[in-house]
């Protein structure tokens, strides 16, 4: 019965000129997880399975993109906090290529006291700023450190194509304990703070000559963030001199004219 009105109103309508369309269920389109980051790097290193090292991982926000832009990468993902590190488990840890490690780098292996806080992004070895800072600390306790170089030596890696690290301040202690791997790493992107959000937070300047001295030179920013119009915080690539050619990395940014 249904039907036979269906097709009543049909042939009335289109005796007056009216036709009925159909319209079909948009085509759901999936997000880009990638970012510029990704596509420079893609373009630096032209390889379609990178080894990444992903210090201080978080949730897997790094690994998400990486995992968009480079599905045959393989990727250490390193993160000291409890919570943050179980649900980085049960996102990733039947991922083929990813490699969770609930660890932590510094500069030489020591203990730390880590600060806990309430938004996990801002945990930190460093202490939060006096006046300036995000979130409140609920917990503080001791952990162990080990270093990059140390890492690599037992894991038997020779290379580093992309070595990220974002560990709130943390990044040039992380970097001091990768001296002997740091030749043979590509590409260095890493997070530097310049407003005080923590205590002791490393000078811009002096991050940028540490790695200017180990053979890297600055490639380009991300992710800037601004506070009263000066730059807070954003993330740098570097790449290494020796194995990264630069002048060739720029004439695929800049065709030629």
């Amino acid at each position: 019965m249904l039907k036979k009105i269906k097709l009543f109103i049909h042939w009335a309508s289109e005796k007056m000129g009216i036709r009925f369309y159909r319209i079909r269920k948009p085509v759901e389109i999936k997000p880009v997880e990638y970012k510029q980051q990704h596509l420079d790097i893609e373009r630096i290193l032209n390889k379609p399975d990178p080894v990444i090292f992903d210090i201080g991982a978080n949730t897997g926000q790094t690994i998400k993109g990486f995992r968009a832009k480079f599905p045959e990468s393989i990727i250490y993902a390193f993160e000291p906090g409890i919570e943050t590190f179980n649900y980085l488990q049960q996102l990733y840890k039947h991922t083929g290529n990813v490699h969770l490690h609930n660890i932590a780098f510094g500069a030489e292996k020591s203990r730390l006291i880590f600060h806990d806080n309430e938004y996990n992004v801002m945990s930190s070895f460093l202490e939060n700023g006096s006046k300036i800072h995000f979130g409140e600390i609920i917990e503080t306790r001791e952990i162990e450190l080990t270093t990059v170089d140390d890492f690599c030596m037992t894991h038997d890696i020779k290379k580093i194509d992309v070595l990220k690290i974002d560990t709130q301040g943390f990044d040039l202690e992380v970097l001091k304990g990768a001296l002997n791997m740091l030749p043979n790493v590509s590409i260095i992107l890493t997070e530097i703070t310049i407003y005080p959000l923590y205590k002791n937070l490393p000078e811009l300047d002096e991050v940028l000559l540490f790695l200017r001295e180990k053979g890297f030179k600055f490639a380009n920013l991300y992710e800037a963030n601004f506070r009263n119009e000066v730059l807070a915080w954003a993330d740098f690539m570097f790449v290494n001199n020796d194995l990264v050619n630069w002048s060739q990395y720029c004439d695929k940014l800049v065709p030629n004219k």
